[in-house]
């Protein structure tokens, strides 16, 4: 089974989106659906996903789990983010190294200074 799809990002075709399914040799219309007023939506068999069109972007929704899967960009946004914080949690540990490395010469020069008194 395949499929076909079709998206007209400039809305001069109607419907902008519509997908065909190719099966046994014959050409099946997979129909958009209009949900809301805002919403047009067409279901892929093949990826057990959902096409849809917000009236701006064109997205896969995953209705297993209710959401959209993350672009490309999403996920590496979300990468560097964390990789951020692990680097802010690395610098903190370190600042916090230093800072003890700092108070024990700290107190072994009083200490120094002391026997000498």
């Amino acid at each position: 089974m395949s499929e076909f799809w079709l998206y007209d990002p400039c809305g001069m075709h109607n419907p902008r989106l519509q997908g065909s399914r190719l099966a046994e040799g014959c050409s099946w219309l997979l129909p958009p659906e209009c949900p809301n007023d805002s919403l047009l939506a067409a279901k892929s068999p093949r990826l057990g996903l959902e096409m849809r069109f917000d009236g701006c972007w064109l997205r896969l929704w995953d209705p297993v789990v209710e959401d959209y899967p993350r672009t490309l960009s999403e996920s590496e946004r979300e990468r560097l983010v964390e990789r951020a914080g692990g680097l802010e949690e690395r610098a903190e540990a370190q600042a916090r190294r230093d800072a003890e490395v700092r108070a024990r010469a700290a107190e072994a020069r009083v200490a120094e200074l002391e026997a000498l008194v």
